[in-house]
């Protein structure tokens, strides 16, 4: 081959798509994918709001430019985005879980602003005060000197006019998730063995969103599967005489 060949000809000998065809394949994936999102998704509302724009190509944005993509390609082969349909979703038959919308607009430990630290607290202020008399309620929190390195795992539980502290070491190079999701376990295994026979209700609230997402919405875990299965077996016996609730709460609420 000649030592001239252009990076085109290396490409198509190779079988792949030159650089700028599978930017604009990926684009208007990513459109399509967006397009059959929910309505309260906030990259959807972003979406339709960018729709609203007569010239979106002065603006240099990802989305104005899959706009204007999808725009070519409607022009080139009929084919319209816009005519993929949102996500079906059933009600009544089967139960839906999926993240609660401030998980997006209230930010997280690492990013968020004081206005959103004081929204967060009245957030969860309201969910207590709507909750029904003798609540049990316990607030979960992990700590790691280092991220992996020595952890541990504590809670506070209120029962009533009771309240109970529990510590416990989790390891010597762990990680925060893992301290996090020790703690939830903690609250879980105290309620389910000891003195909290009476309890009916219990609202448990940690500030990971990961822990939570794991346990209640299935997300992924490389790790820690043995303590995650645990806690789930844990949580599905609770359930069948408990009402269980797991919710993600926000740093320095009331704790």
């Amino acid at each position: 081959m000649p030592s001239t060949s252009s990076l085109e000809v290396l490409q198509i000998i190779g079988g792949v798509l030159p650089l700028e065809l599978r930017r604009e394949e990926i684009a208007i994936r990513e459109l399509a994918k967006i397009t059959s999102s929910f309505t309260t998704v906030p990259i959807k509302k972003k979406l339709e709001n960018w729709k609203t724009e007569s010239n979106p190509e002065t603006y240099i944005s990802p989305i104005g430019k899959m706009i204007l993509q999808a725009d070519d390609m409607k022009k080139e082969t009929s084919i319209e985005v816009n005519n993929i349909e949102q996500q079906y979703e059933c009600r009544g038959m089967c139960a839906i879980r999926r993240a609660p919308e401030y998980w997006t607009t209230l930010g997280s430990s690492k990013t968020r602003t004081s206005e959103q630290a004081i929204e967060g607290q009245r957030l969860i202020k309201q969910q207590l005060e709507e909750l029904p008399p003798n609540t049990t309620v316990a607030f979960t929190d992990g700590s790691c000197m280092g991220n992996p390195g020595p952890c541990g795992a504590g809670a506070i539980i209120y029962n009533n006019e009771e309240e109970e502290t529990i510590q416990y070491p989790v390891s010597n190079r762990g990680s925060i998730l893992l301290a996090e999701l020790v703690a939830i376990k903690l609250v879980l295994e105290k309620i389910d063995n000891y003195n909290y026979r009476n309890v009916k209700q219990l609202n448990i609230y940690s500030d990971s969103q990961s822990a939570i997402g794991i346990i209640t919405l299935n997300w992924k875990s490389e790790n820690y599967h043995k303590t995650i299965q645990e806690i789930k077996n844990r949580k599905k016996k609770l359930e069948q005489k408990v009402l269980l609730s797991t919710s993600f709460g926000h740093r320095g609420t009331l704790i």
